[in-house]
């Protein structure tokens, strides 16, 4: 295997750095600094119940009923946060089938199948070691035989990664950085993506020779062609889509020349075959199961969403505001962040910060996690947030508005011990939030 991520051998002795099974968040409560640990215990432990409904493994496994006949050998490759398991989800149901090729891209180590090829991209901007998964990923389902399965999941778009012709590394990266600072939603970014990649668009699909079938663990609610930004999934924009997107975030202009001069000639992407396409899991099993354990622990609990979106900051005050008094609140969904300010964090620390500020003093509880355990660049999955939060920040020497108004969440959550700190989880079905008014 080679750290870089290009193209490695079968790898059946590399240990395992995550474990095979998901973290859990219960325990972290008590590194939390907080009114009421039982009930951080208690929140955590709804989050573990969620997690568990949305486990890769077991979650695909379960769809190979709903595939229909794979012709073997049955090729397999796996892209995303959630790709290692659920490789090893699909090889444990394929057992007694005539299996090809494994090849495994993510952006962390955990255990993949005996035999499998792994390669180690980069998340959230492309590098050289994700155009060389992305190259293999076009090779290995370009010499398929058989049915050709493919396995997506969340942060796929950046993992693997090969710009269309005309383009290179350097005008592709440019573009992702600059989409992750404006913080455009999530089909905005991923139509931009799918125009500028030889990947992406359903064209991994279109390189192979035979039936494809495809996989999903699925980070923006029913929309399969987003994710990963839809390599397996016909693509139903166009390049001038891309434009209008470009210009209609002010990025236009300081997008690479080369970017909009492509954009401007590009050819519409080819229809994919037709293979089916199965959910596996998604943010909305995980919070019907998180209202599920709340129930059972005696609370009353609703989903506000499955459909959580928009900035993070107003997203957090909304779901304060819309949450019903007396009632824990569960939603799901993806967020952004429109990144002015030179601190550290992510969208759900953000948000996170937001909310403490807006409940100092109360007795309400915010809690905002990214299920891949990781919240932008930084170690923490997300933050637990309660009324005195904000004046722990404030003791701490920090003023948690101007932080805010840095985009400097990490800092000021991790001085009032707040963040939550899971490492990689294996799983992406994007963001849960709880806001907890139950009385205690």
């Amino acid at each position: 295997m080679t750290d870089g991520g290009g193209r490695c051998g079968p790898r059946p002795t590399m240990p395992a750095v995550a474990s095979a099974s998901l973290p859990s968040f219960a325990p972290l409560a008590a590194a939390l600094a907080v009114d009421d640990p039982d009930r951080a215990a208690r929140l955590l432990g709804v989050l573990d119940t969620a997690m568990g409904a949305v486990d890769p493994e077991p979650a695909t496994s379960a769809t190979l009923p709903d595939l229909g006949a794979l012709e073997p050998p049955v090729t397999i490759v796996a892209l995303g946060k959630a790709a290692p398991a659920m490789a090893r989800g699909m090889v444990a149901a394929l057992a007694g089938t005539r299996i090809g090729p494994v090849v495994v891209v993510s952006d962390h180590h955990e255990e993949v199948p005996v035999g499998t090829e792994f390669h180690l991209g980069a998340h959230p901007v492309p590098d050289l070691a994700s155009v060389a998964a992305g190259l293999r990923l076009l090779e290995v389902v370009g010499a398929a035989e058989g049915t050709v399965l493919v396995l997506v999941s969340g942060g796929g778009s950046s993992l693997a990664e090969v710009p269309a012709p005309g383009l290179d590394l350097a005008d592709v990266s440019a573009v992702y950085r600059l989409v992750l600072r404006s913080g455009m939603p999530i089909e905005d970014a991923n139509t931009i993506r799918a125009h500028l990649s030889s990947l992406k668009g359903g064209r991994l699909a279109g390189a192979a020779p035979g039936p494809v079938a495809t996989v999903v663990l699925s980070d923006v609610a029913d929309r399969p062609a987003l994710i990963a930004s839809g390599p397996t999934v016909r693509c139903s924009t166009s390049p001038a889509d891309a434009l209008a997107i470009l210009d209609r975030h002010r990025l236009l202009d300081i997008v690479p020349p080369r970017v909009v001069a492509f954009l401007r000639d590009a050819p519409e992407p080819p229809p994919p075959p037709e293979g089916p396409v199965v959910v596996a899991a998604d943010g909305a099993r995980a919070a019907t199961a998180a209202v599920g354990a709340a129930r059972d622990a005696g609370l009353r609990a609703t989903v506000l969403t499955t459909h959580l979106r928009g900035r993070a900051i107003e997203a957090a005050q909304r779901a304060l505001t819309s949450t019903p008094p007396d009632t824990l609140a569960v939603l799901a969904g993806e967020t952004t962040v429109a990144v002015t300010g030179s601190g550290r964090g992510g969208r759900n620390q953000e948000a996170a910060l937001a909310a403490a500020i807006a409940i100092e003093g109360g007795p309400v509880v915010f809690v905002a996690l990214g299920t891949d355990g990781i919240d932008g660049p930084t170690d923490a999955a997300g933050a637990y947030v309660d009324g005195s939060t904000a004046r722990r920040i404030r003791a701490a020497g920090i003023d948690p508005v101007a932080a805010l108004a840095d985009n400097d969440s990490h800092t000021a959550l991790d001085a009032a011990s707040a963040l939550l700190r899971s490492g990689p989880t294996g799983v992406n079905v994007a963001d849960l939030w709880l806001v907890d008014k139950t009385p205690h």
